[in-house]
């Protein structure tokens, strides 16, 4: 089962484009944390919302990125294997040093 983890940029980005449904079609589950669907101001059906309950890891997080970042990535750490899908530079190279 293909599972992502979105960030609120890139929702933004293709719903700003017109192409939001490209999302439930690349994937079969898709997850934010609520911090994203606050950024987004909405919730599609498709949308997993899901909290982290791994307080400890966003704290950690919390001290390098912002809000949302922190929290998709700190979800995704919670999920088999998802994709996770951000733009923001820094956030990259924190997921790209966890392998």
């Amino acid at each position: 089962m293909t599972r992502a983890v979105i960030d609120s940029t890139c929702f933004i980005a293709l719903e700003h484009i017109g192409r939001l449904e490209l999302i439930p079609r690349l994937f079969q589950k898709v997850h934010a944390p609520p911090a994203v669907v606050d950024e987004i101001g909405r919730s599609p059906d498709w949308l997993l919302v899901q909290g982290v309950s791994n307080q400890s890891l966003l704290k950690a997080l919390r001290t390098q990125l912002d809000e949302g970042e922190s929290a998709v990535i700190a979800l995704a750490a919670e999920l088999e294997n998802p994709v996770v899908v951000l733009d923001d530079k820094k956030a990259r190279c924190v997921l790209a040093r966890w392998g």
